[in-house]
């Protein structure tokens, strides 16, 4: 059996190792997300420009447009094979990876001495193995798909908004910053909180998998009272730890909500004050207004859902990082050769 890495960064790395080819192609397909959320607004910008722009009979306006109208099948079809793709690539990743880590996680805790399973409850060791498995994937799973498509786009979209003008791209840059900064600060006290809630839920686990483990002596003492006590103390300390997390991330996510509108109402009124100005046209209007509601729609979800599930998923993962990181109390002498006992 192979020893688990101690660290987590190194824990994930190596089961990216495992399946270089299939991560790679993943995160490329990925990419598509971000460029879906930009391309379109561009798209449509050279379409509006082309519709205002002719001055033909009403009747032809099909054939002005025939270019741009198959440009923009071509792109969905495109848009729809990439993303079925990486979706089946998905299919075969995700759940080896999941498979990887469960197995690795348990062949190491089999390891361990008897009294170290005698100091611990099985119940809270097998949903620590559980959490470890689906919150390594999901932490992977955002660290591919969330991350790097956003950027991608973000920047897109930001050269593309410079190029009609500066100050379009500074509001944008100066509200993702602010964003991000939040986010990455609530992202922090969110993995702090999943750590408490996690633990809290492993005891709570183990505790009731013990009480039913002794369900026929409770029950010949008669002891299903006492029992229900015993597990409402644990069970209250779950709640009042799940609440807190859930609190926190939604006192984060108000002063998110009131950054967003607070630039969102500042850019609009410079794209309308511009087009007074006759600076930008209908079509530049059209792709600064969709750009900016893809790309702030793209930045909250990855800034308040996927970061705070990034740092839960990931605190989740410390938690369970106890178990690989106990050294083996009882270990087999370095060089020991394995023998055959027969009578």
């Amino acid at each position: 059996m192979n020893t688990p890495p101690k660290t987590l960064r190194a824990f994930l790395w190596h089961f990216v190792r495992e399946q270089p080819g299939r991560f790679a192609l993943f995160q490329v397909l990925a990419l598509t997300w971000g460029l879906d959320q930009t391309l379109w607004p561009i798209y449509f910008k050279y379409l509006v420009d082309a519709i205002t722009t002719y001055k033909g009979p009403p009747a032809l306006i099909f054939a002005h447009l025939h270019t741009f109208l198959w440009l923009g099948i071509g792109l969905l079809f495109l848009v729809e094979i990439l993303f079925r793709i990486m979706g089946f690539t998905g299919m075969r990743l995700w759940p080896s990876t999941d498979a990887s880590i469960h197995r690795m996680m348990f062949e190491y805790v089999q390891q361990h001495s008897y009294r170290y399973f005698s100091d611990h409850f099985a119940g809270s060791l097998a949903t620590k193995i559980g959490d470890m498995a689906r919150s390594s994937v999901g932490a992977l799973q955002v660290m591919t798909t969330i991350i790097p498509p956003v950027m991608v786009g973000f920047i897109i979209a930001l050269v593309m908004m410079a190029r009609l003008h500066p100050m379009f791209a500074l509001i944008l840059f100066a509200w993702f910053i602010v964003h991000m900064g939040i986010s990455w600060i609530a992202a922090k006290g969110t993995e702090r909180y999943s750590q408490i809630h996690s633990e809290a839920r492993s005891v709570l686990t183990g505790k009731v998998i013990d009480s039913f483990s002794n369900f026929l002596n409770v029950r010949m003492f008669a002891r299903l009272g006492f029992e229900r006590g015993y597990l409402n103390i644990f069970r209250e300390e779950e709640r009042v730890a799940h609440r807190s997390m859930l609190g926190y991330m939604e006192i984060t996510r108000l002063v998110i909500g009131l950054n967003g509108t607070f630039a969102s109402i500042v850019l609009v009124w410079f794209i309308l004050v511009q087009w007074q100005k006759s600076a930008i046209t209908v079509g530049d209007v059209v792709f600064l207004l969709t750009a900016t509601w893809n790309i702030m729609t793209i930045v909250w979800h990855m800034g308040m859902q996927f970061l705070p599930n990034l740092y839960r998923d990931l605190g989740t993962c410390e938690q369970a990082m106890t178990l690989i990181r106990t050294a083996h109390e009882v270990v087999d002498k370095e060089n020991a050769i394995i023998r055959c006992v027969s009578s």
